[in-house]
């Protein structure tokens, strides 16, 4: 898989710290095979991801994404009302700006009608992580 080809144990921290990077590579590839989004070079795909705060302190493995997905234009916003308020509106980018994040602290419906930061229209909305099983 794809530790094995980089040569990462999966007794690594870089195995846990790339988990979630990896969870959104696995879903756009799924989404791509039935033709809901385009992986091409050239592309840009724009994805939320719902419920993030430690998401945010882990933004540079997100970079191992360009890697993968040579010539793709990422786009995320990372939404969580756990985010820390001096990251509320706050860019960060990487890989030669094929990699965006723009972090929102706050509810995700008060995200949408903002319609802020240039990440509307999403391809993909995740909540990785986000408690929903803690909710009956």
């Amino acid at each position: 898989s794809y530790y094995t080809a980089r040569g990462i144990a999966f007794s690594s921290p870089a195995a846990l710290v790339l988990h979630f990077p990896l969870t959104v590579l696995h879903v756009l590839r799924i989404l791509e095979s039935k033709g809901r989004v385009s992986l091409d070079p050239g592309t840009e795909v724009r994805i939320h991801l719902i419920g993030t705060a430690q998401e945010l302190d882990q933004r540079l493995a997100f970079k191992e994404l360009s890697h993968v997905l040579p010539g793709v234009t990422l786009r995320f916003a990372f939404i969580g009302h756990e985010i820390s308020p001096e990251y509320h509106l706050k860019r960060f980018s990487c890989a030669d700006d094929k990699i965006s994040i723009v972090a929102y602290s706050g509810v995700y419906n008060t995200f949408v009608p903002e319609g802020c930061c240039g990440v509307t229209n999403p391809h993909l909305i995740m909540g990785l992580n986000s408690g929903l099983g803690a909710y009956p």
